[in-house]
């Protein structure tokens, strides 16, 4: 699984989460935005958590959180010091999977797991756009299909996604032709 990542966040923290997940709640309701999630809890609780998962990344990468609250298929949650665009991607399950929607189209560079529950947080590892969006990782379970990774697939830092991307033979034939 490679190295993690442990954040917490503070009183005030989990007091933003909770407002900005209540507000993008409200608004992907108010815009009757499609429901595309992968999880059985409820959508305020996905949006809750799914904001201090961001919030977390943030705080661990020195970087600004997005705000807005209106939302859609092309939004990234966070730029990295680099200039890279992060997907921010969350689990409640310890060992849960990355999870990509395949309909989802963006200028995503990398997606990033996080896991844990309101207000501990674990950055369980990174994987490059492109190399989670190969056919070996199309997936079922049971909601649709998806992309998907274990953590033991995922590189400790963007920078190590980035250069070591994972391709099976089969892919790289794909590739060339």
């Amino acid at each position: 699984m490679g190295i993690s990542h442990e954040i917490s966040l503070n009183e005030i923290e989990v007091e933003i989460a909770k407002f900005i997940g209540k507000l993008r709640q409200e608004s992907a309701e108010a815009f009757n935005r499609p429901n595309y999630k992968r999880d059985p809890r409820s959508d305020l609780e996905i949006h809750i958590n799914g904001f201090a998962a961001e919030l977390a990344w943030c705080k661990a990468n020195n970087a600004y959180p997005d705000f807005n609250i209106v939302r859609d298929l092309t939004d990234v949650d966070a730029v990295d010091i680099c200039g890279r665009h992060v997907d921010i991607k969350h689990t409640h399950y310890p060992t849960g999977k990355l999870l990509v929607l395949p309909h989802k189209t963006s200028n995503v560079d990398v997606y990033c797991l996080v896991v844990g529950k309101m207000p501990n947080y674990r950055i369980a590892g990174y994987m490059s756009a492109e190399d989670m969006r190969q056919p070996h990782r199309m997936m079922n379970l049971g909601y649709g299909q998806t992309y998907g990774a274990e953590q033991r697939d995922l590189y400790p830092s963007i920078q190590e996604a980035m250069n070591r991307k994972k391709y099976t033979l089969e892919d790289l034939r794909m590739k060339t032709g």
